[in-house]
């Protein structure tokens, strides 16, 4: 997942969690049996992904940023496990070298 944001007034009303369902249904439509998210540790959305089933599986520090942490649910497996692992890479790389700092 890229992005996912409410305004505070409509936090806490399961907006999100249904945005994330919608996300993770279509990515099994897809075939995907696991799937990817990350939130900086100084984001109260790690808790949110937590409380839906995500569980850590890597972070990322770069000098003078807060923690990325890296999230996933569901089987290891793939139907294409080289491909899961390479979109996890290109997440990687994007985060660290692609993206200019705003």
């Amino acid at each position: 997942m890229n992005l996912l944001f409410l305004l505070e007034p409509y936090r806490g009303h399961g907006y999100g969690k249904e945005m994330v369902a919608f996300w993770e249904k279509q990515m099994r439509e897809a075939g995907y049996k696991r799937v990817l998210t990350s939130t900086l540790s100084s984001e109260g959305a790690q808790h949110f992904y937590r409380k839906l089933g995500y569980a850590d599986c890597g972070a990322l520090l770069l000098p003078g940023e807060p923690l990325e942490i890296f999230s996933y649910k569901g089987t290891i497996t793939n139907k294409n496990s080289a491909k899961f692992r390479a979109i996890f890479y290109f997440t990687f790389l994007k985060a660290s070298f692609v993206l200019p700092k705003i």
